[in-house]
């Protein structure tokens, strides 16, 4: 059998192959060939994974020999769909001098060549936070085929959204995977290096751009240690968790695409706990309140929540010398009298919320939709979000006219 023949046997059980398999080792070539890489990506995460890999590309004894980078095409967004959003890595590559190649999908496009050069061709395919789907075709002309990193506990938290569901629901560990692309399925590759069981700590109250930080160091580290030690080359060996049949075969949890309502707050069904997860989980959330028209009749507009909540107990809420908050209902906004004196000058204090569950959660700003993030009771004021005149009740606060909805 001839060398060409071999490669196209081996690849072809690749795209026919299950997860888990163990590959033969390509033969009759040699396994040192400098790296040409098909980078794909999109977010933050793979931005900060394609400057480690770049400053490893830099390096004399490299054994990477060229990087392009694959992204998406720019979508419309904002009021008539007039302005383009593209992909963060963008900028990134540009600013890295990397050859760029946006595409809408796959059909019809053809990974980059180097005439004259050796190798000619992509020769590994690595996608980091991509969203599509890396077809046979590229995988099949990649001669190392493709890798993936993602940054969870395979199995676990298979999904575009790993880092979201990491810590709404509320979990103690996590960690990275470093995968095989499987040709017609996301995160059912082979598990090549695995950060340790039961992986690392989740900080306590983090957000999503602390997890995030750690998750890339993590990330950056395995991509160049699987480079160096060429870990893309078979035979696959399953180096994660859950490879014995119990733990394969259980369910896992699932980590779906977030929807804008995701990000939608519940007043009336939501614990503090939940709400707090949600603010720090996502880079704003959302709901609805009330403001007067011209008929005194109320219209609802959306109200955005920049930034995470803090969750406080009765006991530390201060009240002006009251301690009985439980008559004021789950979901509406309130200030203490005293903390919105006008002799004290502008004032930067929290809005208070209470929750199903007896606590109160402190929102330090806010965003009405179509104007610009201000300190909470600045912008109550200013999109007449209070009850007006300054109206204060009988427990001594100041208050949304209604609860926050989740409906508009």
């Amino acid at each position: 059998m001839s060398t060409g023949e071999v490669r196209a046997c081996s690849r072809a059980s690749r795209t026919f192959s299950r997860p888990h398999h163990q590959f033969r080792p390509l033969v009759g070539e040699s396994h040192d060939e400098p790296l040409r890489i098909l980078y794909c990506g999109s977010d933050h995460f793979s931005c900060a994974i394609l400057q480690a890999l770049h400053e490893e590309y830099q390096r004399p004894s490299s054994n990477i020999a060229s990087i392009d980078v694959v992204c998406r095409e720019g979508k419309p967004y904002g009021r008539g769909l007039r302005s383009i959003r593209h992909p963060q890595i963008k900028q990134v590559a540009s600013s890295l001098g990397l050859p760029l190649h946006q595409i809408k999908t796959f059909t019809g496009w053809e990974p980059p060549e180097y005439p004259n050069t050796a190798p000619s061709k992509i020769n590994l395919v690595v996608a980091v936070s991509f969203g599509l789907l890396i077809p046979p075709r590229v995988l099949n002309g990649a001669r190392f085929s493709g890798i993936n990193l993602h940054p969870s506990m395979l199995p676990e938290y298979k999904g575009p959204a790993p880092l979201h569901w990491t810590i709404l629901n509320g979990e103690k560990k996590t960690g990275m995977s470093l995968q095989t692309l499987h040709p017609v399925s996301f995160d059912e590759g082979v598990i090549l290096d695995q950060t340790s069981w039961p992986g690392i700590d989740v900080p306590e109250d983090c957000d999503y751009s602390v997890l995030l930080k750690i998750l890339q160091s993590l990330g950056a580290d395995m991509l160049l240690n699987a480079i160096k030690n060429r870990l893309y080359l078979p035979p696959y060996i399953d180096a994660g968790w859950a490879k014995n049949a119990a733990d394969g075969k259980k369910a896992h949890k699932h980590a779906p695409k977030i929807e804008t309502a995701h990000k939608l707050l519940c007043f009336e069904t939501m614990d503090s706990l939940r709400i707090a997860r949600m603010s720090r989980a996502f880079e704003s959330t959302w709901a609805f309140a009330a403001v007067p028209t011209r008929t005194s009749e109320l219209k609802r507009l959306r109200i955005i929540f920049p930034k995470p909540f803090k969750i406080l107990s009765p006991s530390s809420v201060y009240m002006d010398g009251m301690t009985d908050i439980s008559g004021i209902p789950p979901g509406l906004p309130y200030w203490p009298d005293s903390a919105t004196n006008e002799a004290k000058g502008p004032t930067e204090q929290p809005l208070l919320v209470n929750t199903i569950d007896g606590k109160t959660i402190s929102i330090s700003s806010i965003k009405v939709e179509g104007s610009v993030e201000m300190p909470a009771y600045q912008a109550a004021q200013k999109h007449r979000l209070i009850r007006q005149p300054r109206h204060v009740n009988p427990k001594g606060m100041i208050t949304f006219h209604e609860c926050l909805m989740a409906q508009p």
